[in-house]
């Protein structure tokens, strides 16, 4: 059986660095959303049309993949609200589809500490938003847990936690 952990919140909340930690504790392989993003992103502009149909591809046929394999995968996203149905809903389908047991990891944060880990020097390595006020819009849209209406969610608070504690909070919950 193929395990597909969703690790999903705002920018900036941890997401990565979270699943790092679980996939030590699980040894589950990590692909996050920036691989996708940065593949499409060397031969497509964000603002062509097909740009989202193309990460969206890649993400799922990796998925697909490592179903074959029976592969289990942490992966990242953001929830920002109904533009992010055109990711998750297939999502949902694909796994049906696939047979993949898919689990939906909800991570948030105070807004203060959300806003100060936005500036992080880590997150430039990966062309990651570092702009308070493009943050400030997304908190506005989705709140600050950003929640998938439509999935059961475990919901994680780590304002205060370290990603090792988050991390083995979730094997314990989901028991992984």
């Amino acid at each position: 059986i193929m395990h597909l952990i969703v690790l999903y919140g705002l920018p900036a909340v941890g997401k990565l660095t979270v699943a790092r930690e679980l996939s030590k504790l699980t040894g589950f392989n990590v692909f996050h959303n920036h691989l996708s993003f940065d593949l499409v992103s060397s031969v497509l502009k964000k603002k062509d049309d097909f740009f989202w149909k193309a990460v969206r591809k890649v993400r799922f046929d990796m998925f697909k993949l490592a179903a074959k394999k029976e592969k289990c995968i942490i992966t990242t996203a953001c929830y920002l609200g109904k533009e992010s149905d055109m990711y998750f809903k297939p999502l949902i389908s694909l796994a049906k589809k696939e047979k993949i047991t898919l689990k939906f990891v909800n991570i948030f944060c105070s807004e203060k500490e959300l806003l100060k880990r936005v500036c992080e020097d880590s997150r430039k390595s990966y062309g990651k938003l570092t702009c308070p006020k493009k943050l400030k819009k997304d908190i506005d849209n989705v709140g600050i847990q950003g929640t998938i209406p439509y999935v059961k969610s475990l919901e994680i608070d780590n304002t205060k936690l370290s990603s090792k504690k988050v991390a083995k909070s979730i094997v314990e919950k989901l028991k992984l």
